[in-house]
């Protein structure tokens, strides 16, 4: 997936506002992989969205290997996005 030079984002909102988006090649319009926020599990999910933390997960299309994720931080001060790759190795942070 990581090969294109270029790509082009299509997202949609699922039902519980979570983040589903499809990557796919400008040229073609050829889907090549998927973004997905990870749904906030037990009580989380009744906080407000800017208190929990989040995680969006990148995988490639058709077959879901994972190729990063992004771990934005929980609480209502914002702090450094972490990014990681399928290893679970820090490949850096905003």
């Amino acid at each position: 997936m990581l090969d294109f030079p270029r790509y082009r984002i299509h997202a949609r909102v699922r039902g519980g506002a979570t983040v589903h988006a499809a990557i796919l090649r400008p040229e073609t319009g050829e889907q090549i992989g998927v973004a997905e926020e990870t749904p906030p599990q037990g009580l989380r999910r009744f906080l407000p969205r800017s208190w929990r933390g989040r995680q969006l997960e990148v995988r490639e299309f058709p077959e879901p290997a994972l190729v990063f994720r992004v771990v934005f931080p929980a609480g209502p001060w914002h702090s450094t996005v972490r990014v990681y790759d399928a290893m679970d190795e820090r490949m850096g942070f905003f």
